[in-house]
């Protein structure tokens, strides 16, 4: 039996391929007998036929009766029948059957699929002749190189399917004969795997390596550690060294430093989890002939290798080059791909190692910096160079190798050479130069190689063609696509006659050659993207061989008319250029044509000729804008199986279309013109799929429902937006859409697409006839009910109704539905029980404002996405629906709310890896508003809130992004809380590794407008955090799972909220207080009381609108009843009470309360609301004190100017007791616009809430000073003085407002600032620009007549924080000194431009972050600030400064040089003033020179300061110009 010869002879079978090993040359003979012996039991084996058949042998029976097989004569049978009825099975079967009976016999599996790939006939051919002369099969190189002469049998086991070689010449094989192999090599020695041919298992090579126990008996090893394949993060050492570049600090150093250390150890840790073997053992293995050990190191010396090693694959080698003593002298194949270490081989690449080596894979190792000397090479065959990227040039040798195949240089992106001299390449066959970019020529006598087949010169600098190209008279294929610099081919190459595909694709090219009619064999032309191409040649008609030609893309005006005799011609594609206007008549003679492509022309119509084309199968006419009809004759286009027409201007299809019998997919996308089918299009009974998304198509037609076959009809359109980007109202919809009554015999439909077709009324009731409907959309229409057969579409998995705005009531639906989307269906109330949706995944009822509940939710087993924004109806019952076992499954949850569950980080959070606990998913939890009075013309376009982003960060730098899923976008201004949990296989958490930070942010800039992110919180889920199922009820708050706490969560929400509804009828509050603002008398003593309300940012609409509701606030007595105790009714003084607190906490209803309950003690009373708004309006001022006049003297004229109002309120406020309320109130004072201001009062010193204080635009003749106790303003963050023009000095106790961040003073008459300034120790921001004085002629004023100097004060180096300074126009030209700058450690930019009094500017070293200095005819101290500069510009920089100071000092003058009394007065102050800052200079830069020589020194790396300084000088420019 055939399990004989397997046992006991020496025959094996390779893991992944057959392979035939011969132990040595006298045993040849014997061998050979015995494949033929074993390939002669095969044959006779029969086909492998399924185990239990039914019904098969009276089949097989009647088969045999058709046969025949005595007859002499040839029969031919048929097996015809639908998939998987079992036509293969009784094939194989009847095979069997009949094998015994004929000499040959041949089993050709898979005929149709390859019989359409290249070349498919003559393979089918090959195949068959193999069976009948097995002996014909040609050796495969490899194998016969390495001593594998296992030619007979491969050919013979591809031909029984047991092996194949696919498309990329690999060899594989079943898994039962490679499984067979491995068992036959086991068997070889069951106990001992050091006594066995072939080792391919991982354990068992480990052990005989690191335990030496290599034999004699091995003959092949296969090793292949597979490397994960996986994104690598940005170094964390990059990063730091960088963020230490631009910020040169202790920390930034320490930082750098700690990464650096981090990533040492963990290429260490790396390293150990590496797999090494030790070289000794190999030294045993005398008849080792294959190893592969991929990913592999070795230990020990490489001069252990067996000398009769035929093939070593080692992808990913450790080594930086193979060391001197690597010397297998038979190696066949050497594979070191994927190496990116190698950087040379050449010291091993002796004549003896490299004579027999026929296959050389160098492939991907990136540092490979050059080949050897490959003359010794007389046998080498392949050579491949692919993504070598460090290879400059090829040696010289390379144009020698007469033996040389196929050579592959393929992305070397830094070649810029090839040899000189290739004419000894006389066998090469493939030459692949693809992607190297700097390659500018081919090498002159590349005409010498006369076997060349394979020309890839793709995406390269060729300029032109050498003119030997016409000796390639093989060559086959020339690609030359993306050669942007070629402008012209030879006329010679038209001399290439076996030339088959010629591409040339977004080339230079600005003509072709006439000769290329000549190019006989031609299969394939392409000449797509060449924009300065216009014109074809007429000779292009002679390519008779052609079958594809591309034109798309290129301005060729007109196609010539000699393409009609192109008979062979299958696929045409022009156009993309508008510069085609129409097709010639000759088109209808193209006889063969299949596919014809038309995009972006200018054509207007087709030629009647189209319909000529008898094998056409697929027409598009993609964006041909100018296209109004089709002809009549397009319906003979009897074989046409898709038609596109993609934004057209056509106006109506030709009845004839009906005529299309095999169309299968008929598009009409964009069709704007289009407004009407014909009725004969029912009669395209092959038609599937029907797209006409957005088409001026209004109606359907009743033949509709003839299309018995149509699968998909997707007719959506956009729905109509106004000039403001809104949707229109319903009303505004013109005419009423109803479907076909025979719309429901569309048995097969599986997709129905009817977005924004303004369906209205009723939909028919026999929508269960709609059987296979899986997907059906309908938003954007206006019917007000759907059908109750609905449920009857047993397998519907999305069900879509977004923006049915007449929708009311939801009918019970298909239990299958995975999706639901109601969003936006304002009117809709009554959704019907949804508990039998078990595998409902989303649900979506954004704004759904009027739905009570959602009856079910809690039974969706399967929900993961739940989205309710704006939900306010119903939100509070879905909460109580919402348990543990619900939520633990939820992935993204919305609905109204201002909170977040406050166990949720509301920071950046650290992640940090748990050693027996692994990360199992984040949850982020946010609250969102969205602005609707801020415009944006796309954010109802949206369906969801794209802009807020969670990120993955190391040392601050994002490494992964990803935006929340944030479904629905909200249709209030009110908050909505979100939460999205993310599982453990998305990258938010796949991604994340120890030390991580996870950070929520507002995507900057925004995609859309209005979108607020108010509060954000993460949390993440470890292992057990979320997995108890039981009953957590008695558990503490830190045991339980985190779905138990959510559902918490939302418990508390509804307790808040119930918190403030009314149990019954409540009087409104605000109508009360409008009564009791009517009365306006009452007798009382002199006095009155101001009462302050402050209200913040945030402001809840529905908290605001509860809190009015006063007599349901729980503990709201007691509230009023502590603030009145507070205010004193009694008392005749002013007093001032203030209430301040975050958004929606009831500020509002405790001022109302407390107002209601103090009002009668008051004569007059006053509650302003809104305060703030009113105030930023044009005239908000004097409306405020109308309102306020209109409280103390009813039906008073109105006053129009502020100084006016004042007057009139103190008369209206004596003799009067004031109860006034200010709601909304702003904490800032803002004095804009006062002519008649002349000074502050002394209490604004009493405002200590004031925060921002604005003087601005007031008269020049007004403000002249400041109060003394503006300095008691402790909260002051601004304080703007703009164009305070006769304000002149500030007081000394400005300095006392630490708070104090910006101060603007542009333009004011302050020439000096108070020493006490250099006491702002908040200060970030200090504008005091003023205007340049011009004259009567626009001339700046000479410096004379400024009035007096302005310095810097000695105090103004203490100002740490100062971020931003503006002096401009501050006369600043009598500066002679400036003090220490060496605390301005973030200084960028400094300008002294024309300061020529200055003498020295000190220590400018210590401006570690300086990149712009300035210094034009700063005559007196330029030399002295650059010697100070010197270590930030390189060294002849620096020289050459040096030189220039020693020829001015040559050519100095006496004259110039000062008075000696002068001169020792300024060095003296110069000296006294820059003391004060040396210490401090020293203590900065030293720990900074010690952290850069430790790093230099301990660590290994150079530090470089790369600033880049731009210096301004008065001196030789041609000199400067030189250095540079």
């Amino acid at each position: 039996m055939l399990s004989d010869y397997w046992s006991h002879n020496s025959i094996s079978l390779w893991p992944n391929e057959l392979v035939i090993m011969f132990v040595d040359s006298e045993e040849t003979e014997k061998i050979q007998s015995l494949v033929k012996r074993v390939l002669e039991a095969i044959s006779n084996t029969p086909m492998g036929v399924a185990d239990y058949t039914v019904g098969l042998d009276s089949r097989i029976e009647k088969c045999m009766e058709l046969l025949d097989v005595k007859s002499n004569g040839i029969r031919v049978l048929g097996l015809n029948g639908i998939g998987g009825v079992g036509k293969t099975t009784l094939a194989k079967a009847l095979f069997n059957k009949l094998v015994g009976l004929f000499g040959f016999h041949s089993f050709i599996s898979n005929v149709r699929e390859k019989s359409t790939k290249e070349d498919g006939i003559i393979s089918l051919q090959n195949e068959l002749i193999s069976c009948l002369s097995p002996d014909m099969a040609p050796v495969t190189e490899q194998n016969a190189g390495c001593g594998y002469e296992a030619e007979l049998a491969i050919t013979n086991f591809t031909a029984k399917s047991l092996i194949k070689i696919n498309e990329d010449n690999i060899l594989c094989m079943h898994d039962q004969i490679r499984d067979m192999g491995r068992q036959i090599v086991r068997e070889e020695n069951v106990d001992d795997p050091c006594k066995r041919s072939r080792l391919w298992d991982r354990d068992e090579i480990l052990n005989v390596f690191h335990n030496d126990k290599g034999s004699e008996y091995i003959q092949g090893i296969v090793l292949d550690i597979k490397r994960k394949q996986r994104v690598k993060d940005p170094s964390g050492a990059r990063l730091s060294w960088q963020n230490l570049l631009r910020n040169p600090n202790c920390t930034s150093a320490i930082t750098y430093l700690t990464e650096s250390y981090k990533e040492y150890q963990q290429e260490q840790e790396e390293r150990k989890r590496e797999v090494s073997i030790c070289s000794k053992p190999l030294g045993t293995m005398i008849r080792l002939r294959m190893l592969q050990i991929d990913y592999v190191n070795i230990e020990g010396k490489l001069k252990n290798l067996p000398a009769e090693l035929k093939w070593l694959q080692w992808k990913g080698c450790p080594l930086r080059y193979l060391p001197s003593n690597f010397c297998p002298q038979g190696l066949a194949v050497l594979d070191l791909s994927d190496d990116g270490k190698i950087e040379r081989i050449g010291d091993c690449f002796g004549d003896k190692v490299a004579e027999k080596l026929m296959v050389l894979n160098l492939s991907d190792c990136y540092k490979l910096a050059a080949l050897p000397n490959l003359s010794g090479n007389q046998a080498l065959k392949k050579l491949f160079l692919e993504n070598c990227k460090g290879l400059v040039k090829v040696h010289e040798s390379l144009g020698n190798l007469n033996t040389l195949l196929h050579l592959n240089l393929r992305g070397c992106s830094n070649l810029i050479k090839l040899p000189t001299d290739v004419s000894g390449l006389k066998r090469l066959e493939n030459l692949i130069l693809s992607g190297c970019w700097k390659l500018k020529e081919l090498p002159e006598n590349i005409g010498s190689m006369k076997c060349l087949k394979e020309l890839l010169v793709d995406e390269t600098a060729i300029e032109n063609l050498p003119e030997s190209i016409f000796r390639l008279t093989k060559l086959e294929k020339l690609n030359l696509n993306r050669c942007r610099l070629l402008k012209r081919l030879p006329q010679c190459i038209g001399k290439l006659h076996s030339l088959k595909e010629l591409s040339l694709s977004d080339t230079g090219l600005e003509e072709l050659p006439d000769s290329i009619g000549s190019l006989a064999s031609l299969e394939k032309l392409s000449v797509m993207w060449c924009s300065s191409l216009n014109v074809l040649p007429e000779s292009i008609g002679n390519l008779k061989s052609l079958t594809e030609l591309f034109i798309l893309g290129s301005p060729i005006k007109e196609i010539p008319l000699h393409v009609g005799s192109l008979l062979n011609l299958k696929n045409l594609s022009v156009g993309k250029g508008q510069a085609l206007t129409k097709l010639p008549d000759e088109i209808g003679r193209l006889d063969s044509i299949v596919v014809l492509e038309i995009v972006e022309t200018s054509i207007r119509a087709l030629p009647d000729q189209i319909g000529e084309l008898k094998l056409l199968e697929k027409l598009e006419m993609m964006k041909c804008r100018y296209l109004r009809s089709l002809p009549e004759s397009i319906g003979s286009l009897m074989r046409l199986t898709t038609l596109v027409l993609y934004e057209t201007q056509i106006t109506e299809l030709p009845e004839s279309i009906g005529m299309l019998e095999n169309l299968i997919m008929l598009k009409l996308t964009h069709c704007k013109e289009l407004y009407k089918l014909p009725d004969s299009i029912g009669k395209l009974k092959s038609l599937h799929r029907l797209l006409m998304f957005d088409t001026g198509v209004t109606e359907l037609p009743e033949s509709i429902g003839m299309l018995s076959s149509l699968m998909a009809l997707l007719m959506a359109k956009k729905p109509p937006y106004n000039s403001e980007g809104t949707e229109e109202p319903i009303s505004n919809s013109q005419g009423k859409v109803m479907l076909p009554n025979s719309f429901s015999n569309l048995s097969l439909l599986n997709e129905f697409d009817a977005r924004g077709w303004k369906i209205c009324g009723k939909i028919h009731d026999d929508f269960e006839k709609l059987s296979s409907l899986e997907i059906l959309k309908l938003d954007h229409n206006h019917f007000c009910s759907l059908p109750s057969s609905l449920r009857g579409l047993s397998i519907l998995k999305e069900l879509s109704l977004r923006d049915c705005k007449k929708l009311k009531c939801l009918p019970p639906l298909p239990s299958c539905l995975l999706e639901v989307n109601i969003a936006n269906c304002t009117a809709l109330q009554c959704i019907s029980d949804l508990s039998n949706l078990e595998s409902l995944v989303e649900l979506n009822a954004t704004n759904c404002m009027k739905v009570q509940d959602i009856p079910g939710l809690e039974c969706l087993t399967s929900l993961r996405r739940l989205y309710l924004s704006c939900c306010s109806s119903c939100h509070l019952v879905i909460r109580r629906r919402l348990a543990k076992n619900s939520l633990r499954k939820i992935r993204n949850l919305s609905m109204p709310g201002s909170r977040i569950p406050d166990w949720l980080s509301q920071d950046v959070i650290k992640f940090s890896e748990h050693i027996n606990r692994a990360i199992k998913g984040v949850i982020i939890g946010v609250v969102v508003s969205l602005n609707h009075q801020v415009q944006d013309d796309f954010r109802d376009q949206l369906h969801a809130i794209v802009d807020i982003q969670a990120k993955i960060l190391k040392l601050d730098f994002p490494i992964f992004t990803t935006a929340l899923n944030l479904e629905g976008v909200p249709s209030t201004d009110e908050d909505q809380v979100h939460l999205c949990r993310y599982p453990v296989d998305h990258p938010l958490v796949s991604q994340l590794k120890d030390g991580y930070n996870i950070q929520v942010t507002k995507r900057d800039p925004p995609y859309t407008k209005g979108i607020e992110l108010k509060k954000s919180g993460i949390y993440l889920v470890y292992e057990g955090d979320d997995d108890y199922e039981g009953d957590e009820e008695s558990l503490p708050g830190n045991q339980q799972s985190i779905s138990e706490k959510l559902a918490k969560f939302f418990k508390s929400l509804e307790d808040d909220e119930y918190a403030f509804e009314s149990s019954g009828e409540v009087t409104s509050e605000i109508q009360e207080i409008e009564r009791r603002e009517q009365r306006t008398s009452f007798s009382a003593g002199r006095g009155c009381f101001c009462f302050s309300f402050l209200f913040g940012n945030d402001k809840v609409l529905r908290w605001r609108n509860a809190t009015e509701k006063i007599g349901g606030i729980s503990g709201c007595d007691l509230w009023v009843f502590k603030n009145s105790e507070l205010v004193d009714v009694k008392s005749n003084g002013i007093q001032v009470l203030g209430l301040y607190d975050i958004g929606g906490v009831g500020k509002t209803a405790l001022a109302k309360a407390l107002f209601n309950k103090l009002v009668g003690h008051f004569e007059v009373h006053s509650f302003i609301s809104s305060v703030r708004e009113k105030s930023t309006k044009g005239d908000g001022i004097m409306s405020l004190q109308n309102e306020l006049r209109n409280c103390l003297s009813p039906g008073t004229a109105l006053v129009s100017e502020v100084n006016a109002g004042i007057s009139a309120i103190k008369v209206g406020l004596n003799d009067k007791r004031l109860l006034l309320v200010l709601d909304d109130a702003d904490n800032s004072l803002s004095i804009g616009k006062r002519k008649d201001l002349t000074k502050l009062p002394d209490e604004i010193g009493k405002l200590d809430s004031i925060v921002v204080v604005e003087i601005d635009e007031t008269s020049i003749r007004q403000i002249t000073e400041l109060p003394k106790s503006i300095g008691m303003l402790e909260n002051l963050i601004m304080l703007k003085l703009t164009k305070c023009k006769v304000l002149c000095n500030l007081p000394g106790s400005t300095g006392k407002l630490k708070s104090l961040h910006r101060l603007f003073m542009d333009d004011t008459g302050v020439t000096k600032l108070p020493e006490s300034f250099g006491m702002l120790s908040s200060l970030m921001t200090l504008h005091m620009e003023k205007k340049r004085p011009n004259n009567s002629e626009d001339i700046e004023e000479p410096i004379g007549s400024s009035q007096g100097k302005v310095v810097l004060l000695n105090s103004f180096s203490s100002l740490y924080l100062l971020n931003e300074l503006n002096g401009r126009g501050r006369k600043l030209c009598a500066l002679e000194y400036i003090f220490d700058l060496s605390n301005l450690e973030s200084l960028v930019e400094l300008n002294a431009t024309n300061r020529k009094n200055v003498q020295d500017i000190p220590d400018p070293e210590c401006l570690k972050s300086l990149r712009r200095l300035y210094m034009s005819c700063c005559s007196s101290c330029h030399w002295e600030s650059l010697q100070g500069s010197q270590k930030f510009i390189s060294e002849k920089l620096a020289n050459f400064f040096n030189g220039l100071k020693e020829d001015e000092s040559a050519s100095e003058s006496s004259g110039m040089i000062k008075s000696k009394a002068q001169e020792i007065e300024k060095t003296q102050q110069r000296a006294s003033l820059a003391g004060r800052g040396y210490f401090a200079s020293v203590f900065i830069v030293v720990p900074f020179i010690f952290i850069y020589l430790f790093i230099y020194y301990l660590l290994g790396f150079t530090y470089q300061v790369r600033h880049h300084i731009l210096i301004s000088c008065t001196d030789s420019e041609s000199h400067m110009s030189s250095v540079l």
